[in-house]
């Protein structure tokens, strides 16, 4: 054990097989033993071994270090070598059947509705299917221990904004932060521990101003939506309600998902209590440091106008739920603003700007579910390739236009200091 030293690390993304670069340390050993010994025979210091156990290269050719005894994996290989097929696509034999209609109301949870809007091919395939996949090797980078992770980190935040919104001290929070495992020892700990605690008490006291020191209450939403043969029934509960509308905080960025979950719930709110309601505001964590205000603003002067409004749009976005249960729909709410906000370009130029924010969007191609129906077409490729016939009201660009626009129709920012 103490005459050989093995150095391991992935050199293939696990996806794509793309070569990944030692780490520094590793490479810089490596420089340096090349540079001070010779080896016999010009052999490699490094044996790059194959990404799947049933590479070929494990199993041909004569006797050497990459040698496997798996014969179920050499059976593998055999037919990894042999003449290769297409797949037929996923949906081969075209969408889905609905489901069957229960004898009263279809029941639809607030926060399930905003996941079938947010992430349709997940929601479909695990919802309707059953299908699980692993988690995607490809997306998950390696973490940076002298951080705080994304999880921990709005654990700090939510339980801080939670303490101010009470008029309780938050000094407590901080320490049993330090204290927990999910913060780096030392100077950086310290100080990913107090930019939460800042971030977080801006937003609590931002939310705080907003309210205006007026008592909060829940809301309990119960609506039922569509003709009396296929009744959908849409329940949840909602924080925040003040007179007038809804303050709400998040201690995150309020990208595109947390908007159109925020627009779900104002739907909501002003078809269940639409005497109320009047606005929704959320207060979440700006980019650059600080606090950004979404506005959601009423949708009607009067009560009886903003209820109709209200559920209008919940229906119309209830019908989007319905058919993407049924097919892979080409949606993320990435892609639909940046569809939206590059109106004014050509056709190409926008096309181009919503394929790179679905290509980026942990919603969309980043998302394992979503790359295993679509795999490397675009977001604007005809339905027909992956199996399924969609009507034109359920292409991207229609249900950009039913589900992004009414949102940036009554959407406005604000920043607000304490």
């Amino acid at each position: 054990a103490r005459q050989r030293l093995l150095v391991l690390w992935s050199g293939r993304d696990p996806r794509d097989n793309r070569p990944r670069p030692p780490s520094t340390p590793v490479r810089e050993l490596l420089d340096r033993m090349t540079a001070s010994f010779r080896f016999e025979g010009g052999r490699s210091l490094v044996t790059s071994h194959p990404l799947q156990p049933f590479s070929p290269r494990a199993f041909g050719g004569p006797a050497g270090p990459l040698v496997s005894y798996d014969r179920t994996m050499a059976a593998a290989a055999e037919v990894a070598t042999s003449a290769r097929r297409e797949p037929p696509p996923l949906f081969a034999r075209g969408a889905l059947p609905p489901r069957p209609v229960p004898s009263g109301a279809t029941e639809l949870r607030l926060d399930e509705l905003s996941r079938w809007l947010n992430s349709p091919t997940r929601e479909l395939l695990e919802k309707r299917l059953g299908v699980r996949l692993a988690q995607d090797l490809a997306t998950v980078e390696t973490e940076d221990t002298q951080k705080v992770q994304g999880l921990d980190r709005y654990a700090i935040g939510d339980a801080v904004m939670a303490a101010v919104l009470a008029d309780q001290p938050v000094e407590a929070i901080a320490a049993a932060a330090l204290r927990s495992a999910m913060v780096p020892v030392g100077t950086a700990g310290v100080q990913a521990v107090a930019e939460a605690v800042a971030q977080a008490t801006e937003i609590g006291l931002a939310t705080k101003k907003l309210r205006g020191g007026a008592p909060t209450e829940a809301l309990a939403i119960d609506i039922e939506l569509g003709p009396p043969e296929d009744r959908v029934r849409v329940v949840g509960r909602l924080e925040g309600m003040i007179t007038g509308g809804r303050v709400t905080p998040r201690f995150s960025a309020l990208k595109a998902e947390k908007q159109l979950q925020a627009w779900v719930q104002h739907l909501a709110m002003s078809a269940q209590a639409p005497d109320r309601a009047g606005r929704t505001v959320v207060v979440g964590r700006h980019q650059e440091g600080g606090a950004e205000v979404l506005c959601l603003g009423a949708l009607g002067e009067t009560p009886e106008a903003r209820e109709a409004e209200a559920r209008r749009l919940l229906l119309e976005l209830v019908t989007i739920q319905r058919a993407a249960e049924r097919a892979p729909l080409p949606f993320s709410a990435e892609a639909a603003e940046a569809w939206t906000e590059a109106a004014a370009a050509s056709e190409s130029e926008r096309r181009g700007k919503a394929e790179k924010a679905f290509d980026g969007d942990y919603k969309g191609k980043k998302d394992p579910y979503v790359w295993r129906v679509w795999g490397a077409e675009p977001l604007f490729v005809e339905p027909e390739v992956l199996g399924v016939s969609l009507a034109e009201d359920l292409r991207f660009e229609a249900l950009a236009a039913r589900i992004w626009a009414p949102l940036v129709a009554h959407r406005s920012w604000a920043e607000v200091s304490p």
